[in-house]
């Protein structure tokens, strides 16, 4: 098997939303903190069920599922089944995957879901890598099905959360020092007790200065750190 797998790869990813706080960030009196998050839409146009079967998956009789009969890849010290079920109150039909994962001095169940459809090989081979490698410690290292685990590990990119993860991560933001902190912290306390429940906190940050702005106080914090490629408030 190729680096790349047969089937479909991902489409670029369109990006829905994305709200970077280097304009003026929104703190209810009552609410808590709004953090801006990237939500990413992506088509799906593939069956899971027959991407497993490209995987090496194969039919097995002893997996209950809605779509007959089940599948299981046996990766030696795992014998791993994907089930087809719906799940949850809005019963949603999802591919359910079991199994119980057996080291030297460990044993573990594995139990995860993944969409009945999805953006490509890759992907669906990053989803199960990414899972059963959550269950070892570091690395799973399965007795055979190691060259498209590693594939799937290569693309780790594709998944969602890491996506959310990664976007997390590289947010614009600055670090204030622990005194100014307090002291700021103490200011907006006093400055909260009078306020109306309509008004709000603004946090602003230039590059250089941070303002929060409460009602008619107005709190600056010049002593932070800020990392050179983020430029905003946490």
């Amino acid at each position: 098997m190729s680096k790349s797998l047969l089937r479909g790869r991902l489409k670029a990813p369109a990006l829905v939303s994305l709200r970077v706080l280097n304009s003026p960030a929104t703190l209810g009196n009552r609410g808590g903190w709004f953090v801006s998050r990237c939500t990413v839409a992506m088509d799906r146009p593939f069956a899971t069920w027959e991407i497993l079967k490209d995987l090496g998956f194969t039919p097995d009789v002893r997996v209950i599922s809605e779509i007959r009969p089940g599948l299981s890849f046996d990766f030696g010290n795992l014998r791993l089944a994907a089930s087809a079920v719906t799940t949850g109150w809005r019963l949603t039909p999802v591919i359910l995957f079991t199994g119980i994962m057996q080291g030297s001095r460990s044993i573990a169940e594995v139990s995860f879901e993944m969409p009945r459809t999805i953006d490509s090989q890759e992907m669906c081979a990053a989803w199960i890598a990414w899972h059963l490698d959550q269950l070892s410690d570091g690395e799973y290292h399965p007795f055979r099905g190691d060259e498209w685990l590693a594939i799937g590990r290569a693309n780790k990119l594709l998944l969602p959360w890491v996506i959310d993860m990664d976007a997390y991560e590289k947010r614009p933001y600055c670090l204030v020092e622990k005194e100014w902190a307090r002291m700021m912290l103490k200011r907006l306390q006093s400055a909260l007790l009078n306020l109306d429940d309509n008004d709000s906190v603004s946090f602003e940050f230039d590059g250089k200065i941070l303002l929060i702005r409460c009602g008619d106080h107005v709190i600056p914090v010049s002593r932070f750190f800020v990392n050179v490629r983020k430029v905003a408030l946490s």
